[in-house]
Parts: structure tokens; sequence; C-alpha cells
């Protein structure tokens, strides 16, 4: 769909007004809270998450997904915060909540898909970062799982309109996903999303991963754990589309130098992929 300039500048005004979007969900908060505790418990945490009935039931099915071979259930949340620990526990439910609050601001907008497309980038960042050390997996998890948000965000401004609007994405013009966005919105999602990203409290090394995950070199403080996520999404290949459009991260060689990794390396990650996303699977059922 062709914009005139005045379509275009309108565009803009949204997005950078963002109208329309989600307060921080009351769990995200009180999640938050539990974890700013430097004696933060399993217990305090599970609390948190077990004011939302709906987000308890999503963090007990994917705490018992295959993916984290358990070799009996886990039957309540301060039970999948022991045996998992609070950082795995809280990305799911940070993760999980984001996308729940947004759920009925984004009309026509593939919510399914994002979530699955950001359940793979979750765990193709957790096992890069296992493999190059020195960056905290779940942290990395966590950022592979809240990288998009942006998206959310510009999907609850346009709302309607969002749809149409990504049919302007012309590949063949423009290969360059980042790029078309910047020209049409004059921001892109990782711009977006750290003005969301900051709106709601999050920590500075989640804000980097949301915000440069298309750049990492712009990454001030986190420069390897952005660098981890931005390789991951590059691993997961077409076969593994993002939500609505084509964004796919190209692996860029400078990366290897950053995450101290050779190419044979980076091969062997790629192989085993497909049978850490099966494990991960029944966690990205809505």
């Amino acid at each position: 769909m062709d914009h005139t300039a005045s379509e275009h500048l309108e565009l803009q005004r949204r997005i950078r007004k963002l109208e329309g979007l989600p307060t921080m969900p009351t769990v995200l908060q009180q999640i938050w809270d539990a974890l700013r505790d430097p004696d933060c418990s399993a217990k305090r945490l599970s609390q948190a998450i077990a004011t939302d009935t709906g987000l308890t039931a999503r963090i007990l099915k994917m705490s018992n997904s295959a993916y984290y071979g358990r070799s009996r259930q886990v039957s309540n949340v301060t039970e999948a915060t022991v045996v998992l620990g609070v950082e795995v526990v809280k990305s799911l439910a940070v993760g999980a909540s984001v996308v729940d609050s947004f759920r009925e601001s984004v009309p026509g907008f593939d919510m399914d898909r994002f979530w699955q497309h950001s359940v793979h980038v979750a765990v193709a960042s957790e096992a890069v970062a296992r493999t190059v050390g020195g960056v905290p997996p779940e942290v990395a998890f966590c950022g592979g799982i809240l990288h998009d948000i942006g998206k959310l965000a510009v999907a609850a401004a346009l709302k309607e309109e969002y749809g149409q609007v990504m049919e302007g994405f012309d590949p063949d013009a423009c290969e360059d996903w980042v790029e078309w966005e910047r020209e049409t919105f004059a921001a892109d999602h990782g711009s977006v999303g750290l003005w969301l990203a900051e709106r709601w409290k999050f920590s500075g090394e989640l804000s980097e991963i949301i915000a440069f995950h298309h750049r990492p070199h712009k990454a001030l403080a986190n420069a390897r754990l952005v660098t981890s996520v931005a390789a991951a999404e590059s691993l997961l290949g077409r076969e593994e589309p993002p939500t609505l459009e084509v964004d796919n991260t190209r692996w860029d060689p400078a990366w290897a130098g950053i995450l101290g990794v050779d190419e044979a390396t980076l091969e062997v990650l790629k192989a085993d992929l497909p049978a850490r996303l099966m494990a991960a699977r029944s966690m990205m059922g809505s």
C-alpha cells in the first residue's frame, strides 16, 4: 500500500505519541517489586505471579515443557521457582505477562506467531550464551523473549491499520526491514521498544537488548549480551520467519570477535537448535 507524504506524517505522529498502549500489567509491577528486594525468595516471586491465575497456568505449562527436562511435573509456581530458579521463572512470567497485556490492543496482529518467534529467539539466545561463556544465560533468555516488544507497541499505536501498513513493505525495493520502519514511522521497533522498556522500568540489560538487537555494536554496557541475542536470531534462518514481516537478522562476521567464537562453533550451535526448539514447543501455545 502506497502512502502519501501526509499519511507518512500521520503514521509518524501516532508512533511518536504511542497512543493506546496498555499500562504496565499489575502482575508485572509486582514481579519487579519482588525482584528489587535483594532477599527475593521463590515464595515471594510465586506470590506475585499467583495474583494472575491465567499467568500462573501458563508458567506451569512452560515450566513442565520438555525443554527443562524434568523427570516429574511441577505443580505450583513456588516449586517451579525452586526447581528452575528465580531468573528462569521471572523470564517466563515477564514475557508471558507482556504479551498478554497487549493481546486486546493489537487487532490483526498474530500474537501466537509473535510468541512463538519470541520463544525461539529466547531458546537460541540461551544456547549462544552458554556456548560463548561470560554471558548470563537466564538474562539472554529473558532478552530473547522481550527483544521485539517494540513491534507490539507499533501495532498497538496503529491498531486496525497495522496490517495495511505492513503490506506497504516491498522486499524487492528495500531489503532492510528496520530501515523501512525508519522511513515509514521515523522510528524502528528497537527505538520504540526502548521507550516502552524505560516506561515499564525494565533493567538496563533488557533495555539494551530491546533497543540494539539489530545493531549490537551500539550497546553501551552489555555488548556481548546484546550480540548473543542478535547472533541467536540470525541462527534461526528463514524457515523461522518473524511475524507479519521480513525482519531476518543477518549474521555479521564482526560478532564472532565480540563473542569469541569461530564459524565451526556456530555451525554446531545451528545444527543443535532444531532439537532445542522441539523440546520447547509446549511453551509456544497461547
